[in-house]
């Protein structure tokens, strides 16, 4: 359950785990088993997350830089992180797809809330919980994993890689120059699809339309058949000012 009283998806998120951890106890555990982080850990592992610095993440813990430091290398704490974007990656993703299905009908009606993969099928969701300026403060390996199955999934649903918002997204996650690239060939593969989509609706519209023979029900498919392609292709134009941004 997300609690209202808190904003930002990933402060929301780390506020919650925080909460709802329970700190192991070495009472009756044989020594040198190992029983788990200890609640400042814990804490540590989660603004891991973020882009705060070690000095700051220390400050948060209540721990000493050096521990932090120390804590790094450990397996333990690298697989608690690891944990740790693995629930909030599907977390973030599902909000994306709500939020653009709410507030945009060409959305909805291409990719509905019944087409949402199960992992991705936001329950809980809370308009304007998330804000694009958030992204600034998500740490370099929590941003390229969202990066990553943002990519898999324009591969997956081609229509992504021509709305705006996706593209919009997955620009702001990409911080370096090699995912930049990797974004605008993949975005630039979506505008070829996109054109061969506007194109076939218009081929198979006109001829209907030109054929005085047609049916009324006919002439009907082919004029939204027209009006989907129009819709596409300012679609398509905004998402060619996204690319743009990628550009410079």
């Amino acid at each position: 359950m997300i609690r209202a009283d808190v904003k930002g998806l990933l402060l929301r998120f780390i506020k919650e785990k925080r909460e709802s951890y329970v700190e192991p106890s070495r009472k009756g555990t044989p020594r040198g088993e190992i029983i788990g982080l200890s609640l400042e850990k814990y804490m540590a592992s989660l603004f891991m997350l973020t882009s705060m610095n070690l000095k700051r993440i220390s400050e948060r813990s209540k721990v000493s830089y050096g521990l932090i430091r120390k804590w790094r290398t450990e397996t333990p704490f690298k697989g608690q992180i690891e944990k740790h974007i693995m629930e909030f990656t599907p977390l973030f993703i599902g909000y994306q797809f709500k939020r653009w299905a709410e507030k945009d009908e060409v959305f909805g009606e291409y990719y509905g809330s019944t087409d949402f993969p199960p992992e991705y099928d936001l329950k809980n969701y809370e308009p304007n919980l998330f804000m694009d300026d958030e992204i600034i403060f998500y740490g370099s390996s929590l941003k390229k994993e969202l990066f990553e199955k943002l990519l898999v999934l324009g591969g997956e649903i081609p229509f992504l890689l021509v709305y705006p918002a996706f593209i919009n997204i997955c620009g702001l996650l990409a911080d370096e120059k090699g995912s930049r690239e990797r974004l605008l060939f993949k975005v630039l593969d979506g505008q070829q699809w996109g054109v061969g989509n506007i194109a076939d609706l218009i081929k198979r519209a006109i001829p209907i339309l030109r054929n005085p023979e047609s049916s009324e029900s006919e002439r009907e498919s082919a004029i939204g058949w027209l009006e989907g392609a129009i819709s596409a292709a300012t679609i398509q134009n905004r998402a060619i000012g996204e690319v743009k941004k990628i550009l410079k």
